[in-house]
């Protein structure tokens, strides 16, 4: 059995060899340059997540150093050490002085909830929200971390039903005297005011997409697009945790609800809890698809920012290029077919005439005759071919000649020999 190439007409053979000289080379180029635009375009989105995460991360630093340089301050004025200084019973007298200095602190800075001022036993002596004046903070553990001595910004939470329940951040600083903690100086943030900087990183990276951030437990404390997952964590939180913030009350009523449905981000909660991984990533996030994530610690709280830009946002440029390469790889085989076709046919139209004049020559034409202009391989065939039917059509007149002379004299010598025959018979 032939194999199937050497059965095929030599017009599917050339049509054959100009695809593969043609395809080939460029199918391989696409291919190369498919995954080198890839790679490109995943490095440049990385690049660009990873600005605006930083951006981003820049700002709630900004905002958190100065709301503690405000807080700082706020502790060292001559007039809360002297109101904390007092007796019990005599700061009724004081009551008034400084709750306009609480209240002039809140108005200079549109940023905050309120001001208050607590005593060691958690019990708020001075407030801008006057429901929170008498009641007890202390049992919020940052409350207690305050008391040693240093400056603490709290997590997320709600705060207490008499002020509206409003999503919080606490910012404290101990009142020192004389190397004693006497008391503390508050400043209540409105949580709105993180959601707002973190909504302005969402679709920055990419028209869809979003950013989010964590707090070192991985509970969703701000989020640009989807409010409804805010305050439920990435991963489930240890039971500890979960009691700890039962008993602190971090989201009121409903915090053993919200602590308890894990919307899952893989990948997240380790990074907010300070694992040592990639910066840069790929996990199934917040918008139900496939991202790339780029994570930034921030400086200035424990706290972990996510920006997010779905995979599919990356594929469309690739997609582009693919239907690009495509496009012009199916115009570049159309036209090598094309023109496969036209040289194809000036051959074979030269080898017909061969195949045709060499018919004639078997069936004894000899004088025929193929253009053999030109000066490549068929022409020299054509050349060769021509040269050949010359010589047989000598040959042949050669032959004749021969036999025509072979005819004469044995016509000459039959004559001859009836002479004698008729000679012979006279005698």
């Amino acid at each position: 059995m032939r194999p199937l190439f050497s059965s095929l007409p030599l017009r599917w053979k050339i049509l054959a060899l100009i695809l593969m000289v043609s395809a080939l080379p460029l199918a391989i180029t696409s291919l190369v340059e498919f995954r080198e635009s890839r790679r490109q375009i995943l490095a440049s989105s990385s690049a660009l997540l990873s600005a605006r995460a930083e951006s981003v991360a820049v700002q709630l630093d900004d905002l958190h150093a100065s709301l503690q340089r405000a807080v700082g301050r706020l502790s060292l004025l001559p007039e809360v050490r002297r109101f904390f200084n007092v007796a019990p019973a005599a700061r009724s007298a004081e009551l008034e002085g400084i709750g306009a200095l609480l209240h002039a602190y809140q108005a200079s800075d549109p940023r905050l909830r309120g001001v208050a001022l607590i005593d060691v036993t958690g019990t708020v002596l001075a407030a801008t929200e006057q429901p929170l004046v008498g009641t007890n903070r202390g049992f919020r553990s940052y409350f207690k971390e305050a008391l040693r001595g240093s400056a603490v910004t709290s997590e997320v939470y709600l705060s207490a039903a008499e002020t509206g329940a409003v999503p919080s951040v606490a910012y404290l600083a101990p009142v020192n005297v004389g190397g004693r903690v006497i008391g503390l100086a508050v400043l209540y943030l409105k949580a709105t005011v993180l959601w707002d900087k973190v909504r302005a990183g969402n679709g920055k990276p990419g028209a869809e997409g979003l950013a989010l951030l964590l707090d070192q437990t991985g509970v969703r404390i701000a989020h640009s697009s989807s409010p409804g997952l805010l305050f439920h964590p990435v991963r489930p939180l240890p039971r500890a945790e979960v009691e700890r913030a039962i008993s602190e009350h971090r989201f009121g009523d409903q915090t053993h609800n919200l602590l308890e449905q894990v919307v899952a981000f893989e990948g997240a909660g380790e990074r907010a809890s300070g694992a040592a991984l990639p910066e840069i990533f790929t996990a199934q996030s917040d918008n139900g698809t496939g991202d790339l994530v780029v994570s930034r610690r921030l400086e200035r709280a424990p706290w972990t920012l996510f920006c997010m830009m779905p995979e599919s946002t990356l594929r469309v440029p690739v997609a582009r290029l693919v239907e690009r390469t495509a496009l012009a790889t199916s115009v570049v085989i159309v036209l090598a077919i094309g023109l496969g076709l036209w040289l194809s046919e000036r051959v074979l139209r030269r080898l017909r005439a061969l195949n045709g004049a060499a018919g004639r020559l078997r069936r004894g034409d000899l004088s025929v005759h193929v253009d053999d202009s030109g000066r490549d391989e068929l022409s020299m065939l054509a050349q060769d071919f021509n040269a050949m039917a010359i010589s047989l059509a000598a040959s042949q007149e050669q032959l004749e000649e021969m036999v025509r002379r072979r005819t004469e004299a044995l016509a000459a010598a039959k004559d001859d020999l009836e002479r004698q025959n008729a000679a012979l018979a006279q005698r």
